[in-house]
C-alpha cells in the first residue's frame, strides 16, 4: 500500500498479526521526508518503534496473541513524502 503523508501528520495503518509469527513492517519513503514509525498493540501499547534519522524505518516483533496492531508512520517535516508500507 502507498499514500503520500502531507507535513507534520500522521497516517494509520492497521495490521492482523497471528500469534507466535514473526510480523515485519516497513515504510519506505521517498526520501524527501525522515519519517519514523510505532507499532501499537490492540491495548494502546507501543511495542516497536523506529524513530532513526532515515526514510525506511522497520518494526520487527513476535506477537505472544492473535490481534490487531496498528502502524503509525510519523512525518516531522515540512515537506510531504510519499510512503509505501510493506509487511509479511
Amino acid at each position: 500500500i502507498e499514500r503520500i503523508v502531507p507535513s507534520y501528520t500522521d497516517w494509520f495503518y492497521e495490521i492482523e498479526a497471528e500469534g507466535g509469527q514473526p510480523l515485519r513492517i516497513a515504510a519506505i519513503g521517498d526520501g524527501a521526508a525522515d519519517i519514523d514509525m510505532e507499532l501499537v498493540d490492540e491495548h494502546g501499547n507501543v511495542v516497536c518503534k523506529d524513530f532513526d534519522a532515515n526514510p525506511t524505518p522497520v518494526c520487527q516483533l513476535t506477537p505472544a496473541w492473535t490481534g490487531k496492531f496498528s502502524a503509525r508512520i510519523i512525518n516531522q517535516n515540512p515537506a510531504a513524502t510519499r510512503v509505501r508500507l510493506i509487511s509479511n
